[in-house]
């Protein structure tokens, strides 16, 4: 795996900065953004093991609740946001 990292970066003059790292969080990212926008919802149960299986992690293991929650995280800030905005927006308004 991190062989296959070091040569692309070393090879590939657009990745060079690509790690390890960056790629999963990448992957895991567009994961949850795409399965956020999808018409057929997923259980968080059903959406870790899905997740678990295409990153290669062994179901159950808890790697998969990691991103699951960091995501859940950001959606719970941008709801947050949002409702703090329609409250100002309202408050300006009176």
């Amino acid at each position: 795996y991190h062989k296959i990292i070091n040569m692309i970066s070393e090879t590939s003059p657009e990745l060079a900065e690509l790690t390890g790292h960056k790629l999963r969080h990448t992957w895991n990212y567009e994961f949850s953004s795409l399965v956020d926008g999808m018409d057929e919802t997923f259980s968080e149960e059903k959406e870790e093991q899905i997740r678990s299986y295409l990153m290669g992690w062994k179901t159950g293991s808890g790697t998969a609740q990691i991103y699951n929650r960091r995501h859940l995280v950001e959606e719970a800030h941008k709801t947050s946001l949002a409702m703090q905005n329609q409250l100002m927006e309202g408050y300006i308004n009176e």
